[in-house]
């Protein structure tokens, strides 16, 4: 049977405001494992271990949302995952991914160190059990 696991995250926003989902990783009592660089781009792509956050703007609000299978690391059945948060003035950059790696950027792209606030961390944890997924709050 497969279990399919969605993360949403969504931001309450204002026309002034922009965010994206930067670096991502999981981990359990023992392991780290990256699952996205600091633009958002997966770098787990085999298997669906993680995927791109897809963002859609519903109202003022800001919603992204990323659906994996579920998994677990071989010591441990609790996944813990972590995400930065980055909200901007007015317009964040969003880069794309290339199948799993970063694409090449100019000088134009780049971002101020002041367009952003340091990044919220956010945290889901979920426990694996019998093959069923169990959200652990």
């Amino acid at each position: 049977m497969l279990c399919l696991v969605v993360y949403v995250v969504r931001v309450s926003s204002s026309a002034a405001v922009d965010a994206r989902i930067g670096h991502c990783w999981a981990r359990d009592e023992r392991s780290t494992l990256q699952l996205s660089d600091d633009n958002g781009c997966s770098l787990q792509r085999v298997g669906e271990v993680w995927n791109e956050f897809q963002r859609n703007e519903q109202g003022t609000d800001i919603i992204f949302r990323n659906q994996i299978k579920a998994w677990a690391f071989p010591t441990s059945s609790d996944v813990s995952i972590f995400c930065n948060l980055h909200m901007c003035r007015f317009a964040c950059r969003h880069l794309p991914c290339a199948g799993g790696e970063r694409q090449r950027r100019d000088a134009a792209t780049v971002v101020p160190a002041d367009s952003f606030s340091a990044a919220q961390v956010l945290r889901t944890n979920y426990r694996v059990e019998n093959g069923r997924k169990k959200q652990v709050t």
